[in-house]
């Protein structure tokens, strides 16, 4: 039976790539809960991800890890009387945050000892040891709509694009002299952390020429600033193959 609850609080994760892997359980929220009133919770800098997306009515965004920044969020919480919260992340700090927003019911993975702050602990896979089974994230996030009684889901990741959005890749388009009708494909070498969750560089032009073997498509490349020395050796290795769009550009996320 699905859970009843007309005021819905979501805890997004707190990085890029997770936030894009969370889409399908956003949609399935908001389309089990058509009538309610849908919040997000996430950092800034993810979500211009979701600009023009239609699943939230509401946006909170956290500022930080302080404790200032902790008891205005709890604060708001309590103003704003949230029925069931969804909380993607396995932090303490996300159960507690709702727990102290006295939000009526709680709905997360039981990991991290903060089973004690949540109503609806969620057990999370395990391998024959008891250790932590790494699984597909879009599938980690659908279980807690699963268990809630959700209907319809689907792995579908999907992101929206605004007018301005368009504008500004338009322009770049332009600025290039590339084909707005031909297909693009964007590959992003960069990565946070450093280089344990990087390729090397000659990887991203071995992909792009397969690409232009398959498909009549172009490839580009794009890094925010902050990736700036993984991604020059990337580029220099992109000048080389004959499907790349060598002139790519420092991008945002949108």
């Amino acid at each position: 039976m699905r859970a009843d609850a007309k005021r819905i609080v979501v805890r997004a994760p707190n990085w890029v790539g997770d936030v894009v892997m969370a889409t399908p359980t956003f949609r399935a929220l908001r389309e089990n809960y058509p009538d309610s009133h849908l919040a997000l919770i996430c950092k800034p800098y993810v979500r211009p991800i979701l600009n023009g997306a239609p699943w939230f009515d509401e946006v909170i965004e956290t500022q930080g890890k302080s404790f200032a920044s902790f008891r205005e969020l709890t604060a708001r919480l309590r103003k704003d009387r949230f029925d069931l919260a969804v909380l993607l992340p396995n932090s303490m700090r996300a159960a507690l945050e709702a727990f102290c927003g006295r939000v009526r019911r709680r709905v997360g993975y039981n990991r991290r000892g903060r089973g004690i702050l949540l109503t609806d602990r969620i057990a999370p896979p395990l391998d024959d040891r008891g250790r932590f089974l790494p699984t597909n994230m879009v599938d980690y996030y659908l279980t807690l709509c699963m268990h809630m009684g959700c209907q319809n889901l689907s792995q579908r990741e999907e992101l929206y694009i605004t007018d301005a959005c368009q504008a500004r890749a338009d322009a770049v388009l332009e600025k290039y002299g590339v084909d707005p009708d031909i297909q693009l494909i964007g590959i992003n070498p960069g990565g946070a952390f450093g280089s344990s969750k990087l390729w090397p560089a000659n990887r991203h032009s071995i992909v792009a020429d397969d690409l232009a073997d398959r498909t009549t498509s172009a490839s580009c490349s794009s890094a925010r600033p902050a990736n700036g020395p993984s991604w020059r050796p990337s580029r220099r290795a992109w000048s080389t193959t004959r499907s790349s769009w060598s002139r790519a550009s420092w991008t945002s996320i949108r």
